[in-house]
């Protein structure tokens, strides 16, 4: 293998095209990067000459790069773009200007444009301590894994979320696969009921995460979200149910041995989300460590945050 192509690496991984990664593709398509010739000018002059050349108005925005006479500029429509490329050099009032396809890669490297933060959208259980994962749910830690690698491998400042548990996803259903509201009967406890788990309510996740953005303590680590009254077991769980209704319910509970032969028999995806469950409430993926130099935890370095604790979040299905 020769050094260039040792420098040059392309990671490929498939992902679901999501309504962000559609708007991302558009944006990108109605830019570009810019060059004058002749003198030097201001970005004010660019916009002016760009609009009047495409006989356009509208939303746009352009950037003076850190290079002399190099632009960054947005255009309304994708058809502006084209047709500005096309008229090759636009003259304005003793200056020219070239406008090019807009290239990621090529421009954060001439331009020294780069990344402030960049944080996947991976939350849930950290995908870094999950190589031991049952199949297929490690399916879904292994894609993460592919992820970071590439950020990490391309020198993009990040911070990694660990999210732990959705409180509409497992508080509402007593921490049942399956179930979203409180049963007022019974609950089938898994195990024992006694593995500690995290629970965040959603509004909270976005809270700690939109704070770890110019936060220098949170760069290149992973926030851990734990926040303390939060920190309970499914039984714990079901006790503040049961408080709130005042009324006990019935219990039956399922072994882990009988929880992962069950999990044979489901569909695919049932096999992904109850193979999570069996870290989650039968191993105690999320507690049995300790947060190490690698990462912070949220409720610590953001005090000021009120956060939803479990007993308060079950009240909205008394």
């Amino acid at each position: 293998m020769n050094p260039e192509s040792q420098t040059h690496r392309i990671t490929k991984c498939f992902l679901p095209i999501t309504t962000e990664m559609t708007e991302i593709s558009n944006y990108l398509e109605r830019v570009a990067s810019v060059e004058s010739f002749d003198r030097k000018i201001k970005v004010d002059d660019v916009a002016a000459t760009l609009a009047h050349a495409a006989k356009v108005s509208g939303s746009g925005s352009t950037k003076q790069l850190e290079e002399e006479n190099h632009f960054f500029v947005s255009c309304p429509s994708r058809k502006v773009i084209h047709t500005l490329m096309f008229m090759g050099h636009i003259c304005g009032e003793g200056f020219s200007l070239v406008v090019s396809p807009w290239d990621q890669h090529r421009g954060a490297r001439t331009h020294n444009l780069c990344y402030k933060r960049f944080l996947p959208s991976e939350f849930g259980i950290d995908p870094a301590r999950m190589g031991h994962a049952i199949a297929p749910g490690r399916v879904a830690f292994d894609d993460k894994m592919v992820v970071r690698k590439a950020i990490e491998d391309a020198g993009i400042p990040f911070t990694y979320v660990s999210a732990n548990c959705f409180a509409a996803y497992f508080v509402g259903g007593l921490c049942q696969p399956g179930h979203i509201i409180p049963s007022r009967d019974g609950v089938c406890l898994l195990g024992d009921g006694n593995v500690k788990a995290i629970f965040v309510e959603e509004d909270d996740i976005a809270m700690y995460t939109i704070k770890t953005i110019d936060d220098p303590r949170t760069l290149n680590k992973t926030l851990y979200i734990r926040p303390p009254e939060n920190i309970l077991s499914q039984k714990e769980v079901v006790e503040a149910w049961e408080e709130l209704i005042g009324k006990e319910l019935s219990k039956s509970s399922i072994s882990e041995e009988d929880f992962l032969t069950n999990i044979k028999g489901q569909d695919y995806a049932s096999q992904v989300g109850l193979g999570h469950y069996y870290h989650v409430f039968y191993e105690g993926c999320l507690t049995n460590f300790k947060i190490g130099d690698e990462g912070e935890e949220a409720s610590q370095l953001y005090p000021e945050v009120v956060y939803t604790r479990v007993k308060d979040y079950l009240k909205q299905y008394v």
